[in-house]
């Protein structure tokens, strides 16, 4: 199995593709290996309303998760739609994205994860 490309992102084990925006979810475990960099994007479909928040978890055993970096937390994603979020080297060997409604009414979200190869 490839590491590299884009990732499908599952939430419980069901692929996340045109999610409701307006109901909170945690994905599943995204394996990765230390010398891999990483792109992360969202998009709605539909008038964004609310203040929807995504945050990145990471974890090395995928029992016990950590708020990845301060920046990564409560990200605002009125302001990012549509727009790359993240695009750095990612240390521990599992993430997992958690995202907050917060009220939006939006119809759909759709996250693309991006890994690539270090130099």
């Amino acid at each position: 199995m490839s590491l590299e490309g884009q990732k499908i992102i599952n939430i419980g084990g069901v692929e996340l593709v045109d999610r409701p925006a307006n109901i909170n979810f945690t994905t599943d475990a995204i394996e990765f290996r230390m010398d891999h960099m990483w792109s992360l994007q969202v998009y709605f479909l539909g008038a964004v309303s609310g203040t929807p928040r995504l945050s990145i978890e990471c974890s090395n055993n995928q029992v016990d998760w950590l708020r990845y970096k301060a920046a990564a937390t409560n990200i605002d994603l009125v302001s990012v739609n549509n727009r790359l979020i993240f695009d750095e080297s990612f240390p521990p060997r599992y993430m997992r994205i958690r995202y907050n409604a917060n009220g939006n009414t939006a119809t759909n979200i759709n996250l693309i994860l991006i890994v690539k190869k270090d130099r």
